[in-house]
C-alpha cells in the first residue's frame, strides 16, 4: 500500500468513526423524542422517566463525538471539504445535544401534567412529534450522505412544524379560555409545543451545517438571524406586556419580542383598556407566561428586567444573554379606575417607548 493510499484509508477510517458517532447520538435523540410522545399522548409515565434517565447518555455521546472530531482535526490536518466535515460534525453534536434537552424538558412536563390531570392526554401533539422525528431522520441522513438537496428539503419542513405549533397553541388558548384547562395545565402544554417546535429549529441548523459542508456556502448567513428580546417583570401582567405590545409596532424584520414573569398573574384589565386606546390590542392573543414557558432562554440575545428581583435572578443564570435593567414604575399598583391611574400608565408607556427606541436603534446599527 502506498503512502497516499494509507493516508486516504486513515482519513476515511476517522470519518467513519465520526459518522458512526453521529448515527448513535441521533438514534438516542430519536428514542428520547418517541418516549416523550408516549408520555404526552398516552400518559406513559414509565416512558417519561426513561427519557430523563437516559439524557445523560446523550450528553456523554456529545463529548465522545466532539473528541473524535477534534482528534480528526489534529491527526489528519484536513483541508477543503474534509475540514468542513469536521466543523459540521462539531456543530451537529451541539444541535443533537439540545434536541435531547428538549425531549427531557417535555418528559418532565408530561410527568407534571399527569400529576394535575392524570387523564388529560394530548393527542394533537402526535402529528407534530412525528413530523419532528421525520425531520431529524432526514437531517441526519443528509449529513451522513453529504446530500445537499436533502438538506435543503429538510430545512423547508421547519415551516410546516411551525404551523402545527401555532394550531396547537391556538387550540390550547381556546380550551383554557373555555375553562377546560387550568392555567398550570395550559402552561405545561404550551411549553411542550414550543419545545417540540425547537427540535425542528435545531434540525434546521444541522442542515445548514450540512450545506456548508457540501457547498462551502453557510446557509445561516444567507438571511440575518433574528434578534430576540424578552421582557420580564414579576407577574407578566402589566409592564412586560406593555413593552411587548409597543415593541411589535417597530415591525423590524430582524426583531422578535416576547414577555414573561417570575410569577404570572392575569393581565391588568386597565392595561388592556389603556393599550386599546393607543391602538394596541392585547386581549386576543397575549397571556401571562412564566420563564419556564420560554424554552432555551439562551437563544434570546437580550432580556429586559423591570424589577430588581428579576434582574438579580437573570444575572445569575448560566446564559450568554445580555440582561438590561429598566427602571419603570409599575402603574398597576396605583388604585382606582383607569382614569385615576392614567398618569401612571402614560408615564410608564413614555418610558418604555424611550428605552425601546434607543435599544432598537443600537441593535440595528451594531451590524
Amino acid at each position: 500500500m502506498t503512502m497516499g493510499s494509507q493516508l486516504e484509508a486513515s482519513l476515511q477510517h476517522d470519518m467513519d468513526l465520526i459518522r458512526a458517532a453521529v448515527t448513535e447520538m441521533a438514534g438516542q435523540c430519536e428514542r428520547a423524542l418517541r418516549g416523550t410522545l408516549d408520555a404526552i399522548i398516552h400518559g406513559d409515565q414509565h416512558a417519561a422517566y426513561l427519557v430523563i434517565l437516559r439524557d445523560g447518555r446523550i450528553d456523554d455521546l456529545e463529548q465522545q463525538l466532539d473528541r473524535l472530531a477534534l482528534e480528526f482535526l489534529v491527526r489528519q490536518q484536513p483541508a477543503g471539504s474534509h475540514l468542513r466535515f469536521a466543523f459540521a460534525a462539531l456543530k451537529i453534536s451541539t444541535e443533537l445535544e439540545r434536541i435531547g434537552d428538549h425531549a427531557e424538558g417535555v418528559a418532565r412536563r408530561a410527568l407534571k401534567l399527569h400529576e394535575i390531570h392524570p387523564h388529560l392526554h394530548a393527542e394533537p401533539f402526535a402529528e407534530m412529534g412525528e413530523a419532528a422525528i421525520a425531520m431529524l431522520q432526514s437531517g441526519v441522513r443528509a449529513f451522513l450522505d453529504a446530500d445537499a438537496e436533502l438538506a435543503r428539503t429538510t430545512m423547508a419542513a421547519e415551516r410546516t412544524i411551525d404551523k402545527m405549533r401555532q394550531r396547537i397553541d391556538k387550540t390550547l388558548m381556546m380550551r383554557q379560555a373555555a375553562g377546560e384547562l387550568g392555567l398550570e395545565a395550559y402552561a405545561l402544554l404550551s411549553t411542550m409545543s414550543r419545545r417540540l417546535e425547537r427540535v425542528a429549529d435545531e434540525v434546521r441548523n444541522m442542515c445548514a451545517e450540512t450545506l456548508y459542508m457540501c457547498t462551502g456556502d453557510f446557509a445561516k448567513h444567507n438571511a440575518p438571524e433574528a434578534f430576540r428580546i424578552l421582557f420580564v417583570d414579576q407577574h407578566n401582567h402589566c409592564r412586560s406586556q406593555m413593552a411587548e405590545a409597543v415593541a411589535t409596532t417597530f415591525a423590524h424584520p430582524r426583531l422578535l419580542f416576547s414577555s414573561a414573569g417570575l410569577d404570572p398573574r392575569p393581565i391588568d384589565p386597565r392595561l388592556a383598556e389603556f393599550l386599546s386606546e393607543k391602538g394596541l390590542d392585547i386581549t386576543g392573543h397575549q397571556r401571562p407566561k412564566s420563564l419556564d414557558q420560554i424554552p432555551n432562554l439562551e437563544v434570546y440575545h437580550a432580556v429586559v428586567a423591570f424589577d430588581t428581583d428579576v434582574y438579580s435572578s437573570l444575572r445569575f443564570r448560566r446564559t450568554p444573554t445580555v440582561v438590561f435593567d429598566w427602571h419603570v414604575e409599575d402603574p398597576s399598583v396605583v388604585p382606582g379606575t383607569l382614569a385615576d391611574a392614567r398618569p401612571a400608565y402614560e408615564q410608564a408607556l413614555a418610558a418604555i417607548r424611550s428605552h425601546l427606541q434607543v435599544l432598537v436603534e443600537a441593535i440595528v446599527r451594531q451590524d
